[in-house]
């Protein structure tokens, strides 16, 4: 199952949501060496703001697009759920697209799976 529960830990508050794990997902954060994972604007309240200090630029290329570049956060921290497993990544990337990042909006996060190989590593 390439599905799972994730909640957003930014700014004091939780976002929950669905997020799709992506293997072919190659996004790296060019400063912090860190997967990037994907979201929408439109999760967020108007009420997040985001602190400059956190801001980072993710270059990335997709089919139709050659030279992009996203807008990234180092949040607080994301909570994995998946196969009965907890798990917590402190300080991820997330990058914020304008766009759904699903056609037929079943998630809302593309999940680096990087981040699960990470927390195997570290049990």
């Amino acid at each position: 199952e390439q599905i799972c529960n994730v909640i957003l830990g930014v700014g004091g508050k939780e976002v929950p949501m669905i997020a799709f794990i992506d293997n072919g997902n190659g996004l790296i954060d060019p400063i912090s060496k860190k997967p990037v994972s994907v979201t929408e604007r439109v999760v967020f309240s108007r009420e997040i703001e985001f602190s400059p200090e956190k801001y980072r630029v993710i270059p990335f290329h997709a089919l139709g697009t050659e030279k992009g570049i996203l807008d990234g956060y180092e949040m607080d921290y994301l909570k994995i759920e998946r196969d009965g497993k907890k798990i917590m990544i402190e300080k991820p990337i997330i990058a914020i697209s304008n766009d759904y990042v699903s056609g037929k909006k079943n998630y809302q996060m593309i999940l680096h799976s990087e981040l699960l190989k990470e927390s195997e590593d570290s049990v």
